[in-house]
């Protein structure tokens, strides 16, 4: 499954905060809005868009396997799998997204190997 991760420091601590309190999430999802709308720039409308509805709603199911990984401290990502971009409930109506997703910008360095730079002077 397509993996990637969205720098939503703003959202993080709130995430983190209500883990295990599904029935408290909609209580902050104005904060964690605010996070995500802030990771726009960084992710590009075509990512922003569909994991800001997806993290909105994704409460109407089980939230395992949903989020995948909340981290805290200097890298503050929330890791979304595939499954939870092909799947997410809008209301009552089951929407699908892409679940491939573009190379996130929020880290524009790229891993780099001595063999990229073979011949480098």
């Amino acid at each position: 499954m397509a993996t990637f991760s969205v720098d939503v420091s703003a959202a993080a601590e709130t995430l983190n905060s209500t883990a295990g309190k599904l029935e408290d999430l909609p209580e902050h999802l104005e904060e964690l809005d605010t996070g995500l709308q802030n990771a726009q720039t960084a992710c590009g409308d075509g990512v922003s868009a569909p994991v800001i509805e997806a993290l909105t709603n994704w409460w109407t199911e089980s939230a395992e396997g949903h989020i995948s990984k909340v981290t805290a401290g200097s890298s503050n990502a929330i890791t979304f799998t595939g499954e939870a971009l092909e799947h997410y409930w809008n209301g009552d109506e089951e929407m699908a997204v892409e679940a491939e997703a573009p190379p996130t910008r929020s880290n524009p360095s790229t891993r780099s190997t001595a063999a990229d730079h073979t011949g480098d002077a």
